[in-house]
């Protein structure tokens, strides 16, 4: 497979950079980290699918904005996913490939659902003189987006131990005319205010996915954080994308496929290990919290979990 040059690609200029929030421009610099990646890929082992088609999809990637993050990072972080699941226009300059990954992969489709499960729910819960917190915050969609009208005296947090999320979720909060009722806060989420919320939504503990006794740390910092009879909303993904296939609703085989070459094989991304239900039930009531209703996606792949802090 030939190697790029710049005059292969449409627009390589005018792209963002913010810290660790960014697009790399096609530079010279960054063709030839490209190039070294797709000779990484020629020479591993049992990959998914053939090393030239393998290559061809690292190339799909490489041409949009979203996917040279995704190369260079390995996965999302607050500002991508927030975009890829609030943006649901069709773009005419869209790539096919940058149209399955935000409209059909399971990953987004999934995440998009849970977004308003934790929406619904959160919205469900909403009393007047109540403290809501998301941790890590990304750019704070979650609280942001409810609707307080009916309420008075709420109060949000956005805690994140990135400046850049902390920013952006600065500007989101503006933007929906609620900066003079939130607090932002550049915390390490392994070291949370004691009895302080009412209600936590969480799911940036996808970056621990697989490591059991982080994720309980993480959880039990949460659980303290809550206030008695305090409310978590979180998110497991619970299934293998590509082996849970035969399950009634699972996503497309090819999707799946598509996705775990994506994932696994290119990007070398363990962010989505996935925990079965006991797993996940395990780790949330180690850290003292009770589930007390769990309400699944279409897809099957990424249920909300609503938990109760337990008092001793």
């Amino acid at each position: 497979m030939e190697n790029w040059n710049i005059s292969a690609f449409n627009n390589p200029t005018g792209l963002t950079y913010q810290g660790s929030i960014f697009s790399p421009p096609m530079t010279p610099e960054v063709i030839h980290e490209l190039n070294l990646k797709l000779d990484q890929i020629r020479h591993k082992q049992n990959l998914t699918l053939p090393v030239e088609r393998t290559q061809a999809i690292l190339q799909h990637l490489a041409s949009f904005k979203l996917g040279r993050y995704l190369l260079f990072k390995g996965g999302f972080n607050g500002y991508w996913l927030s975009d890829s699941i609030l943006d649901t226009k069709m773009d005419n300059e869209m790539s096919p490939f940058e149209e399955w990954l935000r409209f059909k992969s399971p990953y987004i489709c999934a995440n998009r659902e849970r977004f308003h499960i934790f929406q619904l729910e959160a919205h469900k819960r909403l009393i007047s003189n109540i403290n809501l917190a998301s941790i890590p915050c990304g750019l704070m969609d979650d609280l942001l987006r409810l609707n307080y009208q009916a309420f008075d005296n709420i109060h949000l947090w956005g805690i994140d131990s990135e400046d850049e999320s902390l920013v952006l979720a600065n500007g989101n909060a503006q933007n929906f005319g609620l900066e003079h009722f939130t607090t932002l806060l550049n915390q390490d989420t392994f070291q949370l205010q004691e009895k302080t919320y009412d209600m936590v939504l969480s799911y940036g503990h996808y970056k621990m996915s697989g490591q059991h006794d982080q994720l309980v740390k993480f959880y039990q910092q949460i659980q303290l954080s809550l206030k008695p009879n305090g409310t978590l909303i979180t998110a497991f993904h619970t299934s293998n994308f590509l082996t849970d296939t035969n399950q009634a609703g699972a996503p497309d085989l090819n999707d799946s496929l598509l996705q775990h070459v994506l994932f696994h094989d290119i990007l070398e991304s363990d962010f989505m290990h996935p925990h079965t239900i006991e797993e996940a039930t395990q780790i949330l009531n180690e850290s003292g919290l009770k589930i007390m209703e769990i309400h699944p996606d279409s897809l099957g792949i990424l249920p909300t979990f609503i938990c109760q802090k337990m008092e001793k």
